[in-house]
């Protein structure tokens, strides 16, 4: 059911993550970040066929997280962050914060971002009323549809590729852990079911509204990464629930970051979709430095250029190897 430039009766999570939960997304937001513009930028770091480059640069243009300006003399569109894009940085922190946390490996690349009071950007939420960092069970979420503005995307639920992916920043070729989670559609949907406490695999059924196989498929890839665990709550015949683990219901930082975010630009700013029971207030979460307790934001970060240079220096070299071996 539409209302001008309204859709009602979609959850807003779903309608977030139906924009970022994409891998090339996330990759080429990150790119976008650190400064990347042009087409040739994208390729000279990110292992993607041309298609698929051209079919998410599209994408993130529909969705208005980018636009694009022609320059006379240029081989192509130059490509910029709108306000829409921007204010998703927030997001993209907490998520790069859940890998240093729980995934720190050596051979993943993890951007330098420096915040404005000089440190290493390390990053922590807070409730935006009471200044307290949520904890687990402290969290109460609330189930609702959303009036949303046209987000003009429609639910995708990506099968698995037999072909993996590369970053061309990371040692080996490998992304970071999180960007292999949150650039699985139906991973993260999964997730978010477990968060609203679905544990029996035909709740989360209801929930996600994938398939038996998929959702089976899912639940073991994301026990695998140590993120969901079983537990035996009947004999003869066995069935079991499944839980978080500490790593994975510590995604439920980045959503609150995403929430924000979805609230502000695909509704409109509606009513909060969590409560904060160590101050009975609607939840909305701010993200801080660790170290100044300062907000963070893209215009108070900078990535440190030292360390982007020795890391593509690297990479390069990593790459120039690995391409004389095939």
């Amino acid at each position: 059911m539409t209302n001008g430039n309204r859709t009602a009766g979609r959850s807003l999570i779903r309608a977030a993550l139906d924009i970022v939960a994409d891998y090339w997304t996330i990759l080429l937001c990150r790119e976008l970040y650190i400064g990347a513009r042009q087409w040739s930028h994208f390729m000279a770091w990110l292992r993607v066929s041309p298609v698929t480059l051209s079919i998410r640069l599209k994408q993130i243009v529909k969705a208005g997280l980018v636009k694009t300006t022609s320059n006379s003399g240029s081989a192509g569109p130059t490509y910029e962050l709108t306000q829409k894009g921007i204010d998703l940085f927030p997001f993209q922190m907490a998520i790069r914060e859940w890998q240093l946390r729980w995934h720190p490996r050596e051979d993943a690349f993890v951007t330098p971002w420096l915040h404005a009071c000089g440190q290493p950007l390390r990053c922590y939420s807070v409730c935006h009323v009471c200044g307290v960092e949520p904890k687990e069970g402290t969290i109460r979420l609330v189930e609702r549809e959303a009036t949303l503005y046209d987000t003009k995307t429609s639910p995708r639920y990506r099968r698995l590729s037999s072909r993996t992916a590369t970053d061309g920043r990371s040692k080996g070729l490998q992304p970071p852990r999180v960007v292999e989670l949150w650039g699985d559609r139906c991973a993260t949907i999964v997730i978010a079911a477990l968060l609203r406490e679905c544990h029996k695999f035909d709740e989360l059924e209801r929930w996600t509204q994938l398939s038996p196989a998929t959702l089976a498929q899912r639940l073991r890839k994301l026990q695998i990464m140590g993120l969901v665990y079983m537990r035996l709550y009947q004999q003869k015949p066995d069935r079991f629930e499944y839980h978080l683990t500490p790593a994975g219901w510590d995604f439920m930082l980045p959503t609150l970051q995403l929430f924000r975010w979805a609230e502000r630009w695909l509704a409109g700013g509606s009513r909060p979709f969590a409560t904060h029971l160590e101050c009975g207030q609607p939840l909305t979460a701010d993200l801080l430095c660790k170290h100044c307790n300062g907000p963070v934001r893209l215009d108070n970060t900078h990535v440190d250029p030292r360390v982007l240079q020795i890391s593509d220096r690297t990479d390069e070299t990593d790459l120039g190897r690995s391409m004389s071996l095939v």
